[in-house]
């Protein structure tokens, strides 16, 4: 059994050998060669072949290297791999029939020409096998040669060294092999390297009982050899057959750990990620992600993502357009597909380079509504092997099963956030209810008591007091008058649009209007800072003015007393912004957007000093995107702040793509 690290033994996540973990390997590849060519100098350099009937030229043994290299078998262990062959025969070969100088030449030509021409290792993971296999080769002669002595080298000693030569070395090699992992993935599954090493060691005495015999047999009679093919092919087949029955126990075993992951947790994001963990370890790949597309037109696609590495995506937006490239052939054809290395279409090849993946699987997504998204596996960790149809046949299982349970981790998601939408509303309409109920008691309160009081007959006011008395009734109306048609406002809003009426209208005016409604010690506090010339404008007036007038009755409300209100306005392209400012309190950042909600306010108490219902802003956000406009918190501090609204100087279905200049009339 021979040991390779890389991509043949990989860690929990896969052994991906990169330069910030491998100081430790590069220490261990220089260490092994170190003790071995010290070993081999100082020891087996200068000793020949033991006397038997025969020799085995060097470069027969690198032939026979080179082949059980090329041909070699992989055993899944859970997320770690580990692959075998029959290496031992040519290694028991070269005991018996070459010098230890001649072994390790075979070893190191045959083993490194499969390794770099076929396997295609990179450097450090070449470098480390090849000086792996060094050591194996001095560390069995070494032993093989301390236990035969001075006896017949085919005698029972000549059997025993070489098996506990073999046992020896290649249990040693795995535990530098594990180690080796541990030092790039800081840890190693303690379950596999129990199974590794107790397999290794059954395939161990079983190919090196093999070779004995081939030895046996070629000592008698050369011209026999080739009898060993025939056991040795039988083995292999063995060998293999057995690999693809634990590869498929594994594979529903990774399904089971799939289906139980992904039923402990409701949250879509949640669910995702522990599939992809359990993807990438079952397909022993580098990258993992699924993609859910676009549910309606407009909105970003979604990734999510391991790797490379330990790198992790969880529902990036990205820009994807599902109609086009690889996407729109896996959405429309509703089957998977298989990219093998190297891609054969050059694309698709460009296309996925671009990515970081030199070989993929992609399946689509399904659900009732047709496909929603893509998972996809990539990078195999291997030199030689990539993937292949029965990898596809897996992911595709898998892949069903995920859409069942995306979909209903994407069904519990909407469900809770509409149970949290409507247990806020609840909420914010209960606040409203006894927010409404404090500003109409209020009003009426105060009208009835001073209608009782013009009504006692034993007291009797002069002109002036029932002048003072009926302007307050008057103001109390008129406030309970724009609060009842706040609500209705909304109410309307609600149950469906409303189309502006639009008219030319003059910004001064409106703004005058809104000025003239106010009370004159408030009208005197609004600094108004116009353009001497402004645009003709296209729009609904009322909307406007009740947006303007929202606007400034807040900044007035929520200011002290003698604070000016600042009211600008600015031409900016097609449209002409107006702001208004103040020097109140200001509104926290937190709160910079749910200003807008309706029935919000920054204020929730009871005891708080301004009144209101906590419609002024959303009735005016809404009227102004009804007349194609918006209105938006441009700053706020605690020393005021700034609201804005833009107004476009037509409406949008009047624009054309190349605008004239604005008609400037005068003031």
């Amino acid at each position: 059994m021979n040991q390779t690290a890389g991509a043949e033994t990989r860690g929990p996540r896969g052994l991906s050998l990169v330069p910030s973990g491998t100081t430790g390997v590069w220490l261990m590849t220089a260490l092994l060669t170190l003790v071995a060519g010290i070993l081999f100098v100082t020891i087996q350099m200068d000793l020949k072949a033991l006397p038997t009937a025969v020799s085995i030229p060097w470069w027969v043994l690198a032939i026979a290297f080179f082949v059980s290299e090329v041909f070699v078998v992989h055993l899944e262990f859970r997320s770690s791999a580990h692959s075998f062959a029959l290496s031992e025969i040519p290694m028991v070969a070269g005991l018996f029939f070459a010098s230890p100088a001649e072994l390790l030449v075979a070893q190191l030509v045959g083993a490194g020409l499969a390794l770099l021409l076929v396997r295609r290792q990179k450097t450090l993971k070449a470098l480390f096998n090849l000086a792996l296999l060094a050591f194996n080769v001095v560390l069995i002669n070494l032993i093989f040669r301390a236990i035969v002595g001075t006896s017949d080298v085919m005698s029972a000693r000549g059997w025993v060294g070489s098996l506990v030569g073999l046992i020896g070395t290649n249990l040693l090699s795995i535990a530098l092999i594990v180690l080796a992992i541990a030092l790039v993935d800081r840890g190693f599954e303690r379950e596999a390297f129990q199974q590794i090493l107790s397999i290794g060691f059954i395939v161990t005495v079983t190919n090196g009982c093999l070779a004995l015999l081939g030895v046996q047999l070629v000592d008698a009679n050369v011209a026999a050899a080739w009898l060993l093919v025939v056991p040795a092919a039988t083995l292999f087949i063995a060998y293999k057959g057995y690999s693809v029955q634990r590869q498929k126990l594994s594979s529903l075993e990774f399904l089971y750990q799939a289906t139980r992951a992904s039923q402990s947790t409701r949250q879509s994001e949640s669910v995702m990620l522990s599939l992809l963990t359990q993807a990438r370890a079952m397909f022993a790949a580098e990258i993992s992600e699924i993609i859910l597309f676009p549910a309606v037109a407009g909105d970003k696609a979604q990734r999510t993502a391991l790797g490379p590495r330990n790198d992790v995506t969880a529902l990036h937006d990205i820009d994807l357009d599902p109609t086009t490239g690889v996407w729109a052939r896996v959405a429309s054809e509703g089957e998977a597909l298989l990219l093998k290395q190297p891609m054969a279409n050059p694309q698709l090849r460009k296309h996925f380079e671009a990515l970081g993946m030199k070989d993929a699987m992609v399946a689509p997504l399904r659900t009732e509504n047709g496909v929603v998204g893509t998972m996809t596996i990539a990078n195999h960790l291997g030199d030689v092997s990539t993937f292949d149809i029965d990898d596809l046949h897996l992911l595709e299982t898998l892949v069903n099963h995920a859409s069942v349970w995306l979909e209903n981790a994407r069904l519990i998601d909407r469900l809770e956030e509409s149970l949290a939408h409507l247990t806020e509303m609840n909420r914010l309409k209960d606040d409203f209810v006894a927010t409404v109920s404090h500003e109409l008691r209020t009003p009426l309160t105060s009208i009835q008591g001073y209608i009782k009081t013009l009504l006692r007959p034993e007291i009797e006011f002069d002109a002036d007091e029932r002048r003072s008395f009926l302007e307050v009734i008057d103001r109390q109306s008129a406030r309970l008058h724009a609060l009842i048609e706040d609500i209705l406002v909304v109410s309307r809003l609600e149950s469906h649009d409303q189309p502006p009426n639009v008219d030319v209208i003059s910004l001064p005016e409106i703004i005058g209007q809104v000025i003239e409604e106010l009370e004159e010690t408030d009208a005197a506090r609004v600094e108004i800072d116009l353009p001497e010339r402004h645009p003709r404008i296209i729009s609904d007036g009322s909307k406007l003015m009740q947006v303007l007038a929202n606007l400034v009755g807040n900044a007035l409300k929520y200011s002290a007393p003698d604070a000016p209100v600042k009211v600008k306005a600015e031409v900016e392209g097609p449209g002409i912004t107006v702001s208004v400012t103040d020097e109140g309190a200001g509104v926290p950042d937190e709160f910079a957007e749910r200003v807008f909600d309706r029935f919000f306010q920054v204020d929730q108490s009871n005891t708080r000093t301004s009144g209101g219902t906590g419609l002024g802003l959303y009735i005016s956000r809404r009227f102004a995107e009804a007349i194609g406009g918006r209105v938006w918190l441009e700053s706020s501090s605690g020393s005021g702040s700034t609201f804005c609204v833009w107004i476009p100087l037509e409406p949008a279905s009047e624009r054309s793509s190349e605008p004239d200049l604005p008609v400037e009339v005068d003031p």
